[in-house]
């Protein structure tokens, strides 16, 4: 697609699921339809209960929030028997849950109110069982993996990934409870004027809205949700509930008369945006964006923004010089070293996909100039390395030295004992062609049978006799090359012909092909002559070559 986004299979639009049930809750006329009646359900209830005298404006604000969680509850319940098998669970989990609230919240009222509620024991079990029902709601959301968790098959890159994944979640949920303890417990605790079982009904609502909030950032932060909208509509309901509590809770501790009409009707939107949660349409697809640097900063930063948030609290307590609990203090001292664990991780980390990284750079780099089969260089570097040669012998008159190399009657190996013997042969060659060789000096497969070494004159110029020297190092080089074979039982022995040519200051401008060619001629000069020699290039070899080819 052109805006990088593609769907899984079987996600095309108006396909039915294998147990005949469309991928889709409702249309998206019919979507469209109750998120207008919807928002304007909400802002009716906040415009009545603004309107209306206080004490009646709260009770029709309850009456719009007891509408809304009913009609959120259904809304779940009925879509969920619109769609596939994997997205049914989370709705009725989720109409559970608003059930489940729906009954703390009003013991809440009753308490705040100073009715008796029946059983304090039971109702106090509602709010925990409406966070958990939740959780599992989030927890059996459609997502599939957002990345492979190792980087390479090293089990210790994926423990990282993990280690990492924990130390988030523990700055996210540390940072948000930290937050709340600040801004909302201690000055609950200060106030002589709430009902502590209020207090711990609002305090543990506001807390368990929270950590499901952080359920779904961590949702988003490491899967891939469904592409339809409905866990963000959640991830807002979530917020719009925990924002309301804590205004509630704010309105507790400052009056007797609990909050106004206008903050209640907060909850009723945050149903009605559960209830469009599961009414999303969604086709049944999985949207995948291209990762680009601007989510990778993005997934980097979320856990340290509430980190963020934690910190820039305490500088404003510090400035106008407000009292900071000693838990607070604590606390944050508890972030601060989880973050350092952090990043401590993540730069281990780093420097082990560095490490990675060099290594398998290094790997590609000599793949890409040396040979497979025996490891010596190939003809790239060779040719790289031959023509620097003769840029040098431009400038300076430095001689260059090189020895062309061909085996005899490999052919007969190949064809005798397969090509397994000859890549044997093969690697034997070249590993005694690199002992004779010098250290200084290039040895190379050129391809098939053909080895090449470039020589370094140095030695020969430091010894007075280049000739000499470099035809003695050429012996060496060929006596190397004498491998026994065995052959149908018979031990056969294969030998190599050497072309050696050397670019003197008598020689002229040369380039890298003349000059292996001129060391090609030597060498096939060596073949007439018999197997296992070598041949100095000359002029005279190129002349009777070109007699030969006339003849």
């Amino acid at each position: 697609m052109p805006d990088g986004r593609e769907a899984t299979p079987g996600g095309a639009r108006g396909r039915a699921e294998p147990d005949g049930l469309p991928a889709r809750p409702v249309s998206r006329g019919a979507f469209r339809a109750m998120a207008a009646i919807g928002l304007a359900f909400v802002v009716l209830a906040a415009a009545v209960a603004m309107a209306l005298p206080e004490h009646i404006g709260k009770q029709a604000a309850q009456a719009a929030v007891t509408a809304a969680a009913l009609a959120s509850a259904i809304c779940c319940l009925v879509t969920a028997r619109r769609v596939p098998r994997h997205e049914r669970r989370w709705r009725r989990f989720e109409a559970a849950a608003i059930t489940s609230s729906f009954v703390a919240g009003v013991a809440v009222s009753m308490v705040a109110s100073g009715e008796t509620v029946p059983d304090l024991a039971a109702t106090g079990a509602a709010p925990l069982l409406g966070y958990v029902l939740g959780l599992a709601g989030l927890l059996t959301f459609p997502t599939e993996r957002a990345r492979a968790i190792p980087i390479s098959t090293n089990k210790r890159g994926g423990m990282a990934w993990y280690l990492e994944a924990v130390l988030d979640g523990l700055l996210v949920v540390g940072s948000l409870l930290l937050l709340v303890y600040a801004i909302l417990v201690i000055p609950l605790v200060r106030s002589t004027q709430i009902n502590q079982a209020s207090l711990a009904f609002g305090v543990a609502g506001g807390a368990g809205k929270l950590v499901l909030l952080s359920a779904v950032i961590f949702i988003l932060i490491f899967r891939r949700p469904t592409g339809s909208g409905s866990l963000s509509l959640l991830s807002v309901s979530l917020l719009l509930f925990a924002v309301t509590d804590g205004a509630a809770l704010n309105a507790y501790a400052k009056a007797t008369d609990g909050p106004d009409a206008v903050v209640l009707v907060g909850f009723a939107g945050g149903s009605v945006l559960t209830a469009l949660a599961a009414a999303a349409p969604h086709d049944g697809m999985i949207i995948r964006t291209r990762r680009s640097p601007r989510g990778v900063w993005a997934r980097v930063a979320v856990p340290y923004l509430p980190l963020g948030c934690v910190g820039a609290l305490l500088a404003a307590q510090i400035i106008t010089h407000a009292d900071i609990p000693v838990a607070q203090i604590i606390g944050m001292l508890a972030l601060m070293l989880l973050a350092l664990a952090r990043q401590l991780v993540t730069t281990i980390d780093n420097t082990l996909l560095l490490a990675r990284y060099e290594d398998s750079r290094a790997r590609l780099h000599h793949q890409a100039f040396h040979d497979p089969l025996t490891g010596l260089a190939n003809r790239t570097l060779f040719f790289r390395r031959l023509r620097a040669a003769i840029n040098r012998h431009e400038r300076t008159s430095h001689p260059v030295a090189l020895l062309f190399c061909d085996l005899d009657d490999f052919k007969v190996v190949n064809d005798n004992l397969g090509h397994a013997a000859g890549d044997r042969v093969l690697r034997t060659a070249a590993h005694r062609l690199a002992q004779a060789a010098g250290p200084t000096d290039t040895v190379a497969r050129l391809g098939g049978d053909e080895f090449a070494v470039l020589l370094d004159t140095g030695a020969a110029d430091r010894a007075g006799g280049r000739t000499e020297e470099l035809r003695a190092a050429g012996d060496r080089i060929r006596a190397a090359l004498r491998i026994a074979v065995a052959i149908e039982d018979r031990r056969h022995l294969v030998r190599a012909s050497l072309g050696l040519v050397i670019v003197g200051t008598e020689t002229g401008p040369v380039c890298p092909d003349e000059v292996l060619q001129h060391a090609d001629h030597a060498m096939y000069a060596a073949k007439r002559l018999g197997k296992g020699n070598l041949v100095v290039y000359s002029p005279e070899i190129d002349d009777s070559r070109q007699a030969g080819m006339a003849g």
